[in-house]
């Protein structure tokens, strides 16, 4: 459920759960997402992931080997501070080369 704070934004969570490329965020006309709040699990034990700027865009984080990462947590930071953004109209999109699922959350804003 979305929720408003002091700084005026309205902070959202997306939580999914990816076996090969695929949005986390959707993209929104207009507006960047920006993210304050990261976190991932993994099931497999063989390639990598990383979160991008759109399919294909910029890489917004590192690449993450699912062999030796299970479990990771980004932040948070207090709004309207935020750890990474997608450019405008972009979606928050996830590379996944490996073979399980990734299950990633983020608690964002949608942001001018």
């Amino acid at each position: 459920m979305p929720f408003n704070i002091d700084h005026g934004k309205t902070l959202k969570r997306a939580v999914v759960t990816l076996s090969a490329d695929g949005d986390v965020v959707a993209a929104v006309a207009l507006k960047r997402i920006k993210v304050y709040l990261f976190e991932t699990f993994n099931d497999h034990t063989t390639g990598q992931f990383r979160l991008q700027d759109g399919n294909g865009g910029t890489d917004l984080t590192f690449d993450y080997d699912a062999d030796q990462i299970v479990h990771v947590v980004v932040g948070p930071v207090m709004p309207p501070a935020f750890l990474f953004q997608t450019s405008v109209g972009n979606s928050l999109f996830c590379q996944n080369t490996g073979g399980g699922d990734q299950r990633i959350a983020v608690s964002y804003w949608e942001d001018d």
